[in-house]
């Protein structure tokens, strides 16, 4: 059970670092056009 939460916790953050990451690759790439 609990190691069923860690999971979902893991995929929510590991989504939560690529979102933050697309904005931030955004944001340099807008910079630089």
């Amino acid at each position: 059970m609990l190691f069923a939460k860690t999971r979902t916790v893991a995929k929510h953050d590991v989504k939560e670092l690529l979102s933050a990451l697309n904005s931030s690759l955004q944001t340099v790439t807008a910079r630089e056009s």
